[in-house]
């Protein structure tokens, strides 16, 4: 005998489905079967097993015959040769009974082997697969049960027979003695035939007996609840489950009762009306919903019944077989799932109200933010130069452009006419730029502006400009704070002196070529340091066409459409290969400050 796991999965279902017995699975259950069985090959005359083994496997005729005999006085007599598609010893894998006889191939066969253990691993990982298998040994029970009526019948005919024929022989036995070898003969061929027919009748009581511990072990163990109800309503078979949520222990208590013996009088009569109309029109119903009481606990449950008209071999309807599945616990997350969605809607109405509070505080307060900022754009706007000196040499060239949120940049010019023989003519201009935006950046401008006009005229330092301002400001800062670049050119010696207060340094475009920054630095304004550690200033010669540029942290910080930043880089670039600006331009905005902005 030779085994072999190997066999195609299309041809294995199309074998499988041909067999009477699994004809109803599904194609997912006779791949899950494919799958648990094995495939033996064996020769002619191979014993595939003996008379009294256990019957712990069921084989499927694939391919050849098998012989299936017995034993009978030291005489074997061929019971049945089976051929491909049929099953020996399928009724085993239920009570694991004795082999009644033997079985050998008859000729070369193939043959599927399907242990009990995966037998029973197909019922519970398949509650369908138990229900077609159902339907298929109930038909095969009522076979049996008349094949075994008819021959229990036939025997005690054939038996009465045999004793009337020996009675006959032992009257006639001095007269007949010449017929006796001849009547002999014909008794042992009878009690041949009858040791066959006696065979068959065990084997038929045994098949029955395993098919209706197949068709309970495969019921009781589906956790639905199944019945079958006669024409008349009463139960004829249930499984464990329905038995307990009946409410008792025994199937024995339920044969022959109804609903009328077990539940409320209005349900059973709703039950009732509900399957006459099933057994009238032969229509099933399909997973329908109703309530049902549990017995053992006096509750109400909800259920989803199929119920299927049972007809026999004419086609006449005989009662119906039901199915219902307790889906309590389905239907109590559907109303949970119905409040929880309610609930949610109460708290998005409440929230909606909540937001809708919240977005008409915040209109308020974005129209007080933007009166804020009008009045804010309008104080530093006022507070900056509104015409350009008018000098001769150098020319100034002056231009802001306020971002979408007011600031406080700012810029001022201022000139100093010579008051002796030791002083000479010279002109300051600042750039600063106030941290943070709207009223308070532009009050602070303001101060620093007033603060520089109150001070300027002394002919101070750029350094010590910007110690005065530290110390004028500081009272007024308090989270924020200043930065400011200083200038002042002395016209005849053409120099430039320069302090820094965490501006950005001066600019110096050459008019022989190059850019020069004008590296000095220094604490920001309004933080207090710039007073005690003091400022430094830096000095620059100015050659006739240079060009010194001023401007605040808003142009590299500015951002494009792709948001990237101008940047130091960019700034220098445009600074050296833009045009020139000079006060004799109509609109600020040309030459290089269009380069720049």
């Amino acid at each position: 005998m030779r085994m072999n796991t190997q066999n195609t999965e299309a041809t294995m279902h199309e074998f499988l489905r041909k067999i009477p017995l699994l004809s109803g699975l599904s194609l997912e259950d006779l791949t899950r079967l494919g799958q648990m069985v094995d495939e033996v090959h064996c020769h002619k005359g191979e014993y595939l097993f003996w008379e009294g083994d256990s019957g712990d496997k069921v084989f499927i005729i694939q391919e050849g015959e098998v012989e299936i005999f017995t034993d009978s006085g030291g005489q074997e007599i061929t019971l049945a040769i089976r051929k491909s598609g049929e099953v020996i010893g399928e009724m085993s894998l239920i009570d694991m009974a004795p082999r009644i006889a033997s079985g050998r191939a008859h000729t070369d066969c193939v043959l599927l082997v399907l242990t009990k253990e995966r037998f029973d691993e197909l019922l519970g990982a398949s509650a369908e697969a138990s229900h077609d298998i159902l339907y298929t040994i109930i038909p095969r029970l009522r076979d049996t049960q008349k094949i075994l009526g008819e021959s229990r019948q036939e025997i005690l005919r054939q038996s009465e027979q045999l004793e009337q024929a020996l009675s006959a022989l032992q009257k006639a036995h001095e007269v007949l003695e010449v017929r006796v070898q001849e009547r002999t003969s014909e008794l042992a061929e009878a009690n041949v035939i009858l040791k066959e027919q006696v065979a068959e009748r065990e084997h038929a009581e045994m098949a029955l007996a395993s098919e209706r511990n197949l068709l309970r072990t495969v019921i009781d163990n589906i956790p639905d609840y199944i019945y079958y109800k006669d024409i008349n309503g009463e139960f004829v078979l249930n499984n464990l489950g329905h038995v307990r949520m009946l409410g008792e222990t025994s199937h024995e208590a339920i044969i022959g009762k109804s609903d009328f013996d077990f539940l409320p009088q209005e349900l059973a009569e709703l039950y009732q009306a509900n399957e006459q109309h099933i057994l009238s029109s032969g229509k099933p119903i399909i997973e329908h919903e109703e309530i049902f009481i549990d017995q053992q606990t006096g509750q109400s449950r909800w259920g989803a019944a199929t119920k299927v008209p049972l007809r026999d071999n004419s086609g006449n309807i005989i009662g119906l077989v039901g199915v219902t599945r307790d889906i309590t616990e389905r239907k109590q997350s559907e109303t949970e799932l119905e409040n929880y969605r309610e609930h949610l809607e109460e708290l998005v109405d409440a929230r909606t109200a909540e937001l809708t509070e919240v977005n008409y505080q915040l209109k308020n307060l974005y129209d007080q933010l933007q009166q804020e900022v009008v009045l804010a754009r309008r104080i530093q706007q006022s507070l900056l130069p509104s015409t350009r000196p008018g000098w001769a040499n150098p020319t100034l060239s002056c231009y802001s452009a306020p971002a979408r949120e007011v600031g406080g940049d700012f810029y001022a010019y201022y000139t100093h006419e010579p008051h002796n023989d030791h002083q000479t003519e010279r002109f300051v201009v600042t750039v600063g730029d106030v941290s943070g935006k709207g009223m308070p950046a532009a009050l602070l401008m303001a101060v620093s502006i007033a603060s520089l006009q109150a001070i300027v005229s002394k002919r101070l330092s750029p350094s010590d400009l910007l110690t005065y301002l530290d110390l004028a400001i500081a009272p007024f800062t308090k989270t924020t704070h200043q930065n400011c670049a200083l200038c002042c050119v002395e016209l005849e010696k053409n120099v430039l002196r320069a302090a820094n207060a965490g501006c950005i340094y001066p600019i110096i475009r050459r008019a022989k070529g190059g850019i020069e920054w004008v590296e000095v630095g220094g604490a920001p304004l309004g933080t207090g340091l710039g007073s005690q550690l003091g400022y430094v200033q830096a000095e620059a010669i100015l050659e006739p066409g240079d060009l010194v540029i001023l401007t605040s942290d808003g142009v590299v910080e500015a951002n494009n459409l792709k948001r990237e930043l101008f940047g130091f880089e960019q700034l220098e670039q445009a600074v050296a290969s833009g045009p020139t600006t000079n006060a004799d331009d109509p609109n600020p905005k040309v030459g290089l400050f269009n380069a720049i902005f």
